[in-house]
């Protein structure tokens, strides 16, 4: 399977609290979590997630069924840990899950990480953004422009490890043969415009020089958080 992976610290940060999987075995995985909390915390929640989905021991055949048990797993040990240990208090991460099945793409979300699907020189996010600043945009109280550099844009109404009830965000889509999907954590929509995105993506190269290709330009802009892409055909 044709695939790329970047995971990078960005120009401002000191450590990398982003976590990526990619497995193209039986069932390929791709998955990326941007963790958040104290010093390490982040980073010790985001591995908690993608480990939780390397463990995985339940039935795959539903897939829908076997994403939201990752994630609710995932999502139990992390609010335990941080619980029972003061370094750890107050951590949690995003998590968003592809799964590719034949030509369907199963996606399991939870946060603000992305997906977006690359057709016919277009680009179109596919998992609805779980933050304050999103709501706000939903119900017309802010524009796009406000939204862009909105105080509060950082604010997540769901994370795995909160002590709130999880939403799980779960779809299923028909891909084509020409179809690119992107999984990114905030770092790199927040650096980069969609046409920016859309050049690197139409350009020559393999989805690996892509992949570093998004994580550069992001860093370009200013690489004000961590940066992981995964890019891949079915």
């Amino acid at each position: 399977m044709d695939y790329g992976v970047r995971s990078d610290v960005g120009k401002v940060r000191t450590i990398n609290q982003d976590s990526y999987l990619a497995l193209d075995g039986d069932i390929k995985i791709f998955a990326v979590a941007d963790g958040m909390g104290g010093h390490k915390a982040g980073e010790v929640a985001s591995a908690m997630a993608i480990e939780t989905i390397r463990q995985y021991q339940g039935q795959r055949e539903d897939i829908r069924q076997m994403l939201k048990d990752i994630i609710m797993d995932a999502h139990k040990r992390i609010y335990e840990r941080q619980l029972n240990d003061p370094a750890c208090q107050g951590m949690g991460t995003t998590l968003t899950i592809a799964v590719i099945k034949e030509n369907l793409l199963y996606i399991g979300h939870v946060g603000d990480s992305r997906v977006y699907l690359y057709r016919d020189q277009d680009l179109l996010q596919i998992t609805t953004d779980h933050s304050l600043v999103n709501e706000l945009l939903k119900n017309d109280q802010i524009s796009e422009e406000e939204a862009k550099n909105h105080p509060h844009k950082h604010i997540l109404l769901q994370a795995l490890g909160s002590g709130n009830e999880l939403n799980v965000e779960i779809n299923c889509f028909s891909l084509e043969r020409s179809d690119i999907i992107l999984l990114c954590t905030d770092g790199l929509n927040n650096m980069l415009t969609k046409e920016e995105i859309i050049q690197i993506l139409k350009g020559e190269g393999s989805l690996q020089e892509k992949s570093e290709l998004l994580v550069e330009a992001a860093n370009n802009k200013g690489g004000l958080d961590n940066i992981t892409v995964i890019l891949f055909k079915a």
